[in-house]
């Protein structure tokens, strides 16, 4: 005869029972907390570069601008001046087009994406415009590891640009985002974050960013933070610099992804 096997808190309630013992009180286990409770929304960066599909633009650069971040940033440089650095003049000219605003606005290569309750893919090629008006690919732009580190890094800010792997060889990449937040230096801040493809360019990199912006007379409050991270698999250098104390010329460049941003990279 096949056995049946109880588990065993249930032999133990039957034997008690047996025994003349009052029936053991029935466990309640607490409910499991929704997932909508638990579970933060994703980044607005994060997710919507999460939804674009991996092109081979966007391994040589991707611009990133919040529209409703980016109108309140305040600092030297205006919300529309800004745009035009990180999309370019006609990307931003596109943003400006959409009424009303759409929740971000992405350049990867001619084409720019505009993200809101539906998706509309500008400019580019025909077969450029197809990939990009998936909204669940297979492998996105941030879907490696380096452009995926350096994307966390940079965080969810106003505006970001990301130059990558066929600007800055393989497995390399770098960004420049500006955000507001209260980690030091507190306010408005210029992220610099990079992703070099050997571990010995690391100090190299921290030596780069530490010429560039470091400055001994600063209090120490709004000094800029400069240091090694390691995200996910990843080793890479985090730039933190109060915005306030970037000349106008050079953060120009960097939201641009130009030389100057390239060169902190050593490229």
């Amino acid at each position: 005869m096949k056995r049946l096997l109880l588990p065993a808190t249930a032999t133990l309630a039957l034997l008690s029972a047996g025994c003349g013992a009052a029936e053991p009180e029935a466990v309640v286990l607490p409910e499991r907390a929704s997932a909508t409770l638990t579970t933060p929304p994703p980044a607005l960066a994060a997710g919507t570069l999460g939804s674009l599909a991996d092109v081979p633009a966007g391994h040589r650069r991707i611009g990133f601008v919040n529209p409703a971040k980016l109108a309140s940033f305040g600092g030297a440089l205006k919300a529309d001046e800004v745009a035009s650095l990180v999309l370019g003049g006609t990307g931003a000219a596109r943003l400006d087009d959409e009424t009303p605003p759409p929740a971000a606005a992405v350049q990867v290569g001619t084409a720019t994406v505009l993200a809101g309750a539906e998706r509309i893919v500008l400019g580019g090629t025909p077969a450029l415009r197809d990939q990009l008006d998936v909204t669940m690919p297979q492998s996105s732009l941030i879907t490696d590891e380096t452009p995926s580190a350096v994307q966390s890094c940079l965080g969810d800010g106003a505006a970001e640009v990301i130059v990558g792997s066929a600007v800055l060889g393989r497995s390399s990449a770098i960004g420049a985002a500006l955000l507001d937040s209260a980690d030091a230096p507190a306010g408005r801040k210029l992220l610099v974050c990079a992703a070099p493809h050997f571990a010995r360019d690391l100090d190299k990199t921290i030596a780069r960013l530490e010429d560039a912006f470091d400055d001994a007379t600063l209090p120490a409050a709004r000094r800029p933070q400069i240091r090694e991270a390691d995200i996910g698999e990843r080793d890479i250098v985090a730039a933190a610099i109060s915005a306030d104390e970037v000349d106008p010329a050079t953060l120009r460049d960097l939201l641009r992804g130009g030389d100057a941003l390239t060169a902190l990279a050593g490229a």
